[in-house]
């Protein structure tokens, strides 16, 4: 019992950064999305173009790999 006593405090730190996961993935998506409409507004059909043509949040690895990055 005595070693449980030991990790507890670590372990219920652990748990809080768990659980703020979905939380910052939720404000993460929810500025991107401002930030999108922003550029629209900003910007107009040059962004929309833009965007149709550029991956969200995570490259494309045939582009990555086309620019030699990988």
């Amino acid at each position: 019992m005595g070693n449980i006593k030991k990790i507890g405090f670590p372990a219920s730190r652990n748990a809080i950064a768990l659980g703020m996961i979905p939380v910052l993935n939720v404000m993460f998506a929810w500025l991107a999305h401002r930030k999108e409409r922003e550029s629209i507004e900003e910007f107009g059909d040059a962004y929309r173009e833009y965007a149709m043509r550029a991956p969200r949040i995570i490259p494309k690895l045939k582009s990555l790999v086309k620019r030699g990055a990988i």
